[in-house]
């Protein structure tokens, strides 16, 4: 299978949620968010070299299948060549010319009691050591880090900071969880009170960048981030101000397929794809609603089409936010060269952007 079509398919989400050939991340009620705690604990492909030559960051490949009898993983070239032998009990992608490994236990990818993370260059050299409990990529030129202790069901309880790429530590390991920078910026959580906790936002050295603090606060993209406060979430920009007014329930960020690190809020069209009142709908730039709020789902946009749900069916909308083809269908998905895969009463079809069924040889 072509390696973006792979890249297409990987489910990523808050609560994770994907629609055919579009990745989105939505964050699904913010009271269920479970933060950035190690969502990346794949396997994947991204970087690699050659001992003695220039690092090629285009073509690391880690294996997804352990390949030796002890269950090692190691890191191989596109043609299948071992360019880092199989020794790791755990491996993820190279980001930022460096790879997250582990040594210990692990389940199905996620660490148990004994479990540790390191870091490993392009070579296969252990740059920076076992040392840390929890760890995520590297994003922004910090990578995330926990120490501490796991609870009777495995779930990590420990603390987290940030690290940079020589390992020193450059945000104390004090906070209840965080996300990872995006343009500088990393949103953090406190413990309030015995039960209560709040977010708010550092800078690259550790010094808070906004008054306010949130109930939940997601990372800057596009000049923006998603926050919520007083059960209700809004857009506010790095000096706090409000940009969306907080009045969503839910929202979905969008992947670049052709960059899966890159996330955004707004599609390339500038549509943007809220929830409000457990219906959704879309917004553009200027805050003007584009597609009503009345539906169960809405897709991202993909040929000038987005698949929206109703009642258990599905139909599409135009860019324009009008109901071109009215949800009747049992399955559907979303439309490419001007084609879309549907079902109805239990038949197979391709269908135009005017709902016409394309008769194929």
């Amino acid at each position: 299978m072509d390696k973006i079509f792979k890249k297409m398919l990987i489910l990523a989400q808050i609560s994770m949620h994907m629609k055919q050939y579009f990745i989105v991340l939505t964050a699904s009620a913010f009271l269920m968010a479970c933060g950035e705690k190690n969502e990346e604990k794949t396997d994947g492909k991204d970087s690699t070299t050659v001992p003695g030559q220039e690092v090629d960051y285009s073509k690391i490949e880690v294996e997804l299948t352990p390949k030796d009898e002890n269950g090692k993983y190691g890191y191989s070239d596109y043609s299948g060549k071992e360019v880092i032998a199989k020794q790791f009990d755990y491996a993820a992608y190279f980001k930022e010319g460096l790879a997250r490994v582990g040594k210990g236990k692990f389940e199905y990818s996620m660490p148990k009691e004994d479990a540790k993370f390191g870091f490993i260059d392009p070579n296969g050299k252990l740059v920076i050591d076992y040392l840390f409990d929890e760890a995520n990529d590297f994003k922004d030129g910090y990578a995330a880090v926990g120490k501490g202790a796991r609870n009777q069901y495995g779930l990590f309880e420990g603390k987290w900071g940030f690290i940079d790429r020589s390992g020193k530590e450059v945000i104390p390991i004090k906070y209840e969880r965080v996300r990872d920078f995006t343009q500088g910026v990393a949103p953090v959580q406190v413990k309030k009170g015995e039960y209560e906790y709040e977010w708010f936002y550092i800078d690259k050295k550790g010094k808070q960048l906004i008054d306010q603090k949130y109930q939940e606060a997601w990372n800057f993209l596009d000049s923006m981030a998603a926050v919520a406060k007083n059960g209700a979430i809004g857009f506010i920009n790095k000096k706090g101000k409000t940009l969306i007014p907080f009045e969503y329930d839910n929202f979905k960020q969008i992947y670049d397929v052709m960059n899966f690190t890159s996330q955004h809020y707004y599609d390339q069209n500038g549509i943007m794809i809220l929830s409000k009142k457990e219906k959704w709908g879309a917004i553009n730039r200027n805050g003007k609603e584009v597609v009503k709020f009345t539906y169960d789902d809405l897709d991202v946009f993909n040929n000038g089409m987005a698949r929206v749900e109703k009642n258990g069916k599905f139909g599409y909308v135009d860019s324009t936010g009008a109901e071109v083809i009215k949800p009747q269908f049992e399955q559907a998905y979303s439309f490419m060269y001007g084609k879309a895969s549907v079902k109805l009463k239990g038949r197979e079809f391709k269908i135009d952007k005017k709902g016409n069924e394309i008769k194929e040889n």
